[in-house]
């Protein structure tokens, strides 16, 4: 209904209203609309919000890399805390490692991390990739195809999945000038328990033209050596390199095995020359 015309450019008096009240109802999923520029807000409907507070955010330069990590307390309820921690490297590897610990309201719940994809062509046990959005035009004037794949770390007790979401409204264009109508959104869950701190991690890696998602899936690996390290690596076929990104308490590091010396940044609470 709130496509209708007669809905459409609706004009309102504040001189008229002390008071706006919007209700509506809806059958099977969730909405997913949103209402631009109602008395100078947005408005989201079927979105749940997400208490939290927000007590640490920061981010740093590695060399050719990008860092950063926020802390959250009373995260989605009181006594849950969570530590996120973002890696981005030079050729696009985004890594995110979320440390959890679940306050007492939590016990039975399901928790971990999301990545949603407008389309899912293949997929493993850990890993879904998709199809090409097309061909676009970077901020630098080079052209490369819009196409991911998303990784998870696996644990034990750790499930990982999809969603097909069909919504009523999407605004999604692709390169071609048509828009996506559905999209996925993959996902790695975990029954949780109060006072208990779980680890997840996933990694996001750029596809280009020819790359095929299954071989380079099975050359990303993703481990927790001595928790909370997680340790990331990719070595691509055919391609004589490999880059591991390190992520341990404040200590980061991203190494790089072609280079004369292995290109490696470091943070641990302070610059590194």
């Amino acid at each position: 209904m709130l496509e209708e015309t007669k809905v459409r450019n609706t004009t309102f008096r504040l001189a008229d209203y002390d008071t706006v009240r919007l209700d509506y109802q809806y059958e099977g999923q969730h909405p997913h609309c949103n209402l631009r520029a109602l008395f100078d807000q947005w408005i989201d409907l079927g979105d749940r919000p997400l208490h939290c507070e927000v007590s640490r955010a920061e981010a740093r330069q590695l060399g050719p890399d990008a860092w950063g990590r926020v802390e959250f307390t009373n995260y989605n309820g009181p006594g849950n805390t969570l530590q996120r921690r973002l890696v981005l490297t030079r050729e696009g590897i985004l890594v995110i490692v979320d440390t959890f610990t679940a306050g007492p309201r939590c016990d039975g719940w399901a928790g971990g991390q999301l990545w949603q994809l407008y389309t899912l062509q293949e997929r493993g046990v850990d890993w879904f990739a998709s199809e090409s959005d097309g061909v676009y035009t970077s901020a630098d004037g080079s052209t490369a195809e819009r196409r991911m794949l998303v990784k998870y770390l696996q644990s034990p007790g750790v499930m990982m999945d999809a969603e097909r979401v069909e919504p009523s409204t999407m605004h999604a264009p692709k390169a071609d000038g048509s828009r996506h109508r559905e999209f996925f959104t993959t996902y790695s869950k975990q029954i949780l328990s109060g006072g208990q701190t779980t680890v997840s991690a996933l990694a996001v890696l750029p596809l280009r033209t020819g790359d095929h998602a299954i071989r380079l899936a099975e050359c990303l690996a993703l481990e927790s050596r001595n928790n909370p390290e997680v340790r990331v690596t990719i070595a691509p076929p055919a391609v004589n390199s490999s880059i591991v990104v390190k992520i341990s308490g404040d200590a980061v590091a991203v190494e790089r095995a072609d280079a004369v010396r292995n290109a490696e940044a470091r943070h641990a609470g302070k610059e590194t020359p």
